[in-house]
């Protein structure tokens, strides 16, 4: 978090694990967020923001194999800057590995630290809880429950959010799984969705489960409880169906013999 008119600088480590020489350029571009899965689509150099204050030095060097070297990116916020969250990734691009005479095609490489930066002023924290879910309302005693927990920005600035996921039978809590261990941050105007899966072995019967989250300044968020079942274990039910048509095919035995036993030649 900086205040307009303030200049900040970073250290990026960047470094070569092949062990043929590459050539190093470095450039900024200005990221949103893409899809609820935590992806990003970047826009254009010149596009404004966050990438336009940042200087990057050196910008370009040859880096051998196996070797390392520090970049310095320095971040200049203009006095005007709007207050809130401004987004880029800082890339590291490897130069073509093959060369390409007339038409044809060439590939080259790249990396990016991602910079998520906070202007000081009228920041708005506002999150809220989209969905919370399970996709099956009954499952089988062994199986995994999974949960879903989509969480809203509405605010002007990212929010990494922290929760838990309780789980409770008849009253009582049988589980708590924790939301967003790796600290992603759901950026402004998106949606984001995080995953979570209890892998105790549940016994059969009625189940619930509620979903908690807190963020910014101790902001806490709060699903509705949704229920499901465990009905049975899958292999034990597996097991009986296949004792029952195994009894069935020696009682059709049965009957066959006691049939032939009883016929008058």
């Amino acid at each position: 978090t900086v205040s307009g008119g303030e200049q900040v600088s970073r250290t990026l480590v960047v470094s070569n694990e092949g062990t043929s020489s590459v050539s190093v350029t470095m450039s900024a571009n200005n990221f949103t967020a893409s899809g609820e899965q935590g992806g990003a689509s970047y826009l254009p150099s010149g596009s404004g923001g966050l990438a336009d204050w940042v200087t990057v030095s050196p910008s370009s060097f040859e880096l051998a194999g196996g070797a390392s070297r520090d970049v310095t990116v320095i971040i200049s916020v203009p006095s005007n800057a709007s207050a809130g969250g401004h987004y880029a990734s800082v890339f590291a691009y490897t130069a073509a590995s093959d060369e390409v005479s007339g038409s044809g095609a060439a590939v080259t490489t790249a990396i990016a630290a991602n910079f998520l930066l906070n202007v000081s002023g009228n920041v708005v924290e506002k999150a809220s809880i989209a969905e919370f879910s399970t996709p099956r309302s009954r499952l089988n005693a062994g199986e995994d429950v999974g949960f879903t927990v989509r969480i809203t920005n509405s605010g002007n600035t990212h929010v990494i959010q922290t929760g838990v996921v309780e789980v409770f039978r008849k009253g009582v809590k049988v589980d708590e799984l924790t939301l967003n261990e790796n600290g992603g941050a759901v950026l402004p105007n998106s949606t984001r969705e995080f995953t979570v899966s209890s892998q105790k072995a549940l016994l059969p019967g009625a189940y619930s489960a509620t979903a908690t989250v807190s963020y910014g300044s101790g902001e806490v968020l709060s699903a509705p409880a949704i229920s499901f079942a465990v009905i049975g274990d899958s292999s034990l039910m597996t097991l009986m169906a296949g004792g029952m048509a195994a009894l069935a095919v020696l009682l059709a035995l049965a009957l066959l013999v006691g049939r032939k036993k009883g016929t008058v030649k």
